[in-house]
Parts: structure tokens; C-alpha cells; sequence
């Protein structure tokens, strides 16, 4: 499963990756043998390193068209770009996300500033992966599982050695050419609609409980339905209806989780006015229905918080 030190947010993430003193945060995605997982699409400012050990994986990078990797790789996702990844049955996977401003250094050097802005703003080409086939790359990998496995290391000699092997990793990635120094400036074209497109999502997260139709959406953007759903469907991968569906479901299973709520009131509460179509898609999201998925979710959670209520104690 995909775990991380940190709860999961959607769309433009306002968690803490990591704490303010030391901003960076890992994530970890190993061998699921039962079916497909999409990471919804996403932004958030801080920059995102991607090591891939095995597998087969779908991305979709600055609402561009999706694109497969398989196998081994490392990519860099630039901050406040959107993405979505799909993780394929056996996927193994690991990611750091880090602020930049942990990397800085007190005097102006012209090198650093051009390669920092183009992983800052995303003004750069899209993807840059390294792979098996380039120079460097096992000691581009090993940096980045070192990186990885690091993050939970707390001391001052272990933060300090995590921020030299960021640097050096984003040198590989310099010396290689996948950071353009003088990237073209984005087209106002362009940054216009990735603006419109992150309004849209925050605003479908804020109102999806709610009435909300394809037509709603389209005028929002701006664009007709027509272009509406084709270009949605290219930056997330689903339609706008299995989007809206997915994140209704998604909610519900928090509240399914965490409150003692019936499951017909959770339903409506989400957005579900059938309360059997809920059942249904419920169940061919998780795998069980909704009364099940309370059960052994809190007989799955209950050890650990006994544990931690024993420590306390």
C-alpha cells in the first residue's frame, strides 16, 4: 500500500511534508497483487522525487498527455505541477517530497538559482527521467533509496547528510540535462489554464457533496462540455463523472472509518441519493461493503492504538 509518515491530502495538498524545521517527507508503494491504484491528480509547492524499483506505471505530468514507465527509474516532479500516477498490480515505488528552501545556500550563486527556479515554477521540460541506460544512474539510485529511507532519521548529522545527497542527486540530474538552466517562460496561454484547472479541482473538492454536473464544471473553465470532457479525462485519467464518484466514495470511507454513522446518512451526506448505487460502487472500489470495511478497517487499526495507549499509560 502506498504509506507515508503524514495523512493524505487531495488536490493542492496543505499538509506539512515533514515538519517546519525539516520539510521533507517520504512515501512508500510496494506489491499490491489485486488490482490497479490511481493517486489522484494533485499539486502542492514542494518538489517531488519518484524511484521506481519495478513495475509498470501511467503518469500524467502538467496536463499533459499520460505516459508509461516501466521498471527502474528516478523522476523529478517539479513544484505546483499537477500530476496523477497509476501504480499497476506488483508496483514497487518510493518518493520524497522536499521544500526547496531546505536546500538553499546564504550567498546568491547564479548556477543554483536557474536550476532551483526551473524545479520551483515546473518551467521546464516535462518528464526527465533517469533510467538503467544513463551513466549515472546507480549512483543517481542509490542517493535517492538512501534519501528515502532517511527521512526519519532526526539527528543533526543525519538531516545534514540528507541535504548533501539532495544536492548531489539534483546535480545528476543537472549534469544530464533534465533540468533546462534557461527554460522558455511558460506561455500565458498556458499558466491561464493550469490556473483555471487548479480552480476547478479545489472547487469540485469543496462541492462534491452537492449537485454538480458536467455543465457546471465545463462553464467553470470556461470551455464547452465537449472539450470539457476530453480534456478532463487527458489530466486525470477518468472521466468527470468516475472523478466525482471516486472522490464521494473516497470521503465516505473516512466517515464510514471514524464516526458511528449510518451508512444510508454517510451516503447522503457524500453526494450518494441511492443509497443500493452506493452499496455497489462501494464495494467494487474496496472489495467489501461499507459495514465490512468498518469492521476490519477499526480490527486492522485497533492493535496499534492499544499500543500506543499502553505507552501513554
Amino acid at each position: 500500500m502506498y504509506s507515508h509518515r503524514h495523512s493524505v491530502s487531495e488536490l493542492k495538498e496543505n499538509l506539512q511534508h515533514g515538519t517546519q524545521v525539516f520539510p521533507v517527507a517520504s512515501y512508500i508503494w510496494k506489491d499490491n497483487p489485486y488490482d490497479d491504484h490511481r493517486v489522484p491528480v494533485h499539486w502542492h509547492p514542494e518538489v517531488e522525487l519518484m524511484r521506481f524499483v519495478g513495475g509498470r506505471f501511467e503518469l500524467a505530468l502538467d496536463a499533459g498527455e499520460p505516459f508509461i514507465h516501466e521498471g527502474p527509474g528516478l523522476l523529478l516532479v517539479p513544484g505546483n505541477i499537477l500530476h496523477t500516477l497509476v501504480f499497476h498490480r506488483h508496483c514497487h515505488q518510493g518518493a520524497v517530497v522536499f521544500n526547496l528552501d531546505l536546500l538553499y545556500f546564504e550567498h546568491y550563486d547564479e548556477v543554483e538559482s536557474d536550476i532551483f527556479e526551473a524545479l520551483q515554477t515546473g518551467n521546464m521540460p516535462l518528464p526527465q527521467i533517469l533510467t538503467p541506460a544513463d551513466p549515472d544512474f546507480e549512483r543517481a539510485d542509490t542517493l535517492a533509496r538512501l534519501i528515502i529511507d532517511g527521512t526519519s532519521e532526526t539527528s543533526a548529522a543525519a538531516r545534514l547528510t540528507l541535504k548533501a545527497r539532495l544536492l548531489e542527486l539534483i546535480a545528476l540530474f543537472y549534469a544530464h540535462g533534465l533540468i533546462t538552466r534557461k527554460a522558455p517562460a511558460l506561455s500565458e496561454k498556458h499558466g491561464d489554464r493550469q490556473n483555471r484547472l487548479k480552480d476547478l479541482l479545489s472547487y469540485i473538492d469543496a462541492h462534491y457533496a452537492g449537485p454538480l454536473t458536467v455543465g457546471d464544471a465545463a462553464a467553470r473553465l470556461k470551455v464547452s462540455e465537449q472539450y470539457f470532457c476530453r480534456y478532463f479525462k487527458k489530466v486525470t485519467g477518468l472521466s468527470f463523472t468516475a472523478y466525482l464518484n471516486d472522490l464521494r466514495l473516497r470521503r465516505a470511507a473516512t466517515d464510514i472509518l471514524k464516526t458511528e454513522e449510518s451508512i444510508a446518512t454517510i451516503a447522503e451526506h457524500h453526494g450518494f441519493d441511492n443509497t443500493g448505487y452506493f452499496f455497489k460502487n462501494f464495494k467494487k472500489k474496496f472489495g467489501i461493503t461499507p459495514l465490512k470495511y468498518r469492521k476490519t478497517q477499526r480490527k486492522e487499526q485497533q492493535p496499534a492504538t492499544d499500543a500506543l495507549i499502553h505507552a501513554v499509560v
